[in-house]
C-alpha cells in the first residue's frame, strides 16, 4: 500500500488542485493536512478567512469521503513524525514564491524518513514558474512588500 501525505498551505481548492490530482494518481491512500492557523504574521481578517476556507474545503472533501487533518504544530517538526507513523512513501507540497517558504520546504525534505520522498508541485497561480528564470534570484527579493515597492 502506497500512502501519501498532502500538505496544503494556502490553496484550499478541490476542483483545480494539481497537487491533489498528482498525489491521487501516485498513491493508494492519502492524508490531507493543513495548518490550523494562517501564520504568525496573519491579522485577524486573514485568520478568519483561513478558518472559513478550511471549513469549506473540509466540507468539500467530506462530500467525497475524505477529510482534512489540521496541524497545530510546526509542519517541519510534525510531518516527518506523521510520515514515519503512517509509513508514508511521499509528502506532497506546493512550492510558494517566498524565501521563508522555500527554506521550510528544504528543511522538511531533510527531515523526512529515508524511505519517504518529497514531491514539490506547482499551484495554479499567475506567477508560478516566475522564479525559474535564472535572472531572478529568489533570495535577493525584499522580505516585505514596502521594501519590494521601494525597490
Amino acid at each position: 500500500m502506497n500512502t501519501g501525505i498532502v500538505w496544503l498551505r494556502n490553496s484550499f481548492r478541490l476542483d483545480d488542485q494539481p497537487l491533489l490530482a498528482q498525489a491521487a494518481r501516485e498513491c493508494d491512500e492519502l492524508l490531507i493536512v493543513a495548518d490550523s492557523a494562517a501564520g504568525v504574521r496573519a491579522g485577524v481578517h486573514r485568520e478568519r478567512f483561513h478558518a472559513q476556507s478550511l471549513a469549506e474545503f473540509d466540507a468539500a472533501l467530506c462530500r467525497r469521503g475524505q477529510w482534512l487533518y489540521l496541524m497545530a504544530e510546526d509542519p517541519v517538526d510534525w510531518l516527518p513524525k506523521l510520515a514515519a507513523i503512517l509509513d508514508a512513501r511521499s509528502v506532497f507540497v506546493n512550492d510558494l514564491p517566498g524565501s521563508e517558504e522555500a527554506s521550510q520546504i528544504e528543511r522538511l525534505g531533510q527531515s523526512l524518513p529515508q524511505d519517504c520522498g518529497l514531491n514539490v508541485g506547482r499551484d495554479n497561480r499567475l506567477f508560478d514558474g516566475l522564479f525559474d528564470d535564472p535572472r531572478l534570484d529568489r533570495a535577493a527579493w525584499p522580505m516585505s512588500f514596502s521594501a519590494f515597492r521601494r525597490k
